[in-house]
């Protein structure tokens, strides 16, 4: 069984806030196809244990001010993809205070090697 092609899409979600905030991650295309927000990884603002990074199995989480989680978007694609169409990713962090809105355009190749 030939494994659906996928990308993967990295972004980072920082609290700049001085409170402690919850955000929920959800993620779209335009194609409609199997998208899933990973885990985050949580690194904190306070120095010393800013080596230290935590997975966290949940969404919404909470981010203590300062500190940022980073996350991983997988997006499967089908077999037939359409070389030069484009798909529209769009990811929405909301907190109770403020709503960010990112928005990332792929553009499907056919690879014959696949």
């Amino acid at each position: 069984m030939k494994e659906e092609p996928k990308t993967a899409i990295y972004f980072k979600l920082s609290n700049n806030s001085p409170v402690d905030d919850r955000y929920t991650i959800l993620c779209s295309n335009s194609e409609d196809y199997d998208i899933e927000v990973g885990h985050p990884r949580i690194i904190s603002a306070d120095p010393s244990r800013r080596r230290r990074t935590e997975v966290k199995k949940s969404n919404p989480v909470r981010l203590e001010a300062g500190s940022y989680a980073s996350y991983t978007v997988t997006v499967s694609a089908p077999e037939n993809l359409v070389s030069g169409r484009s798909v529209i990713v769009n990811c929405v962090a909301s907190s109770e205070a403020e709503q960010m809105i990112e928005f990332i355009r792929l553009t499907e190749m056919n690879d014959p090697d696949l």
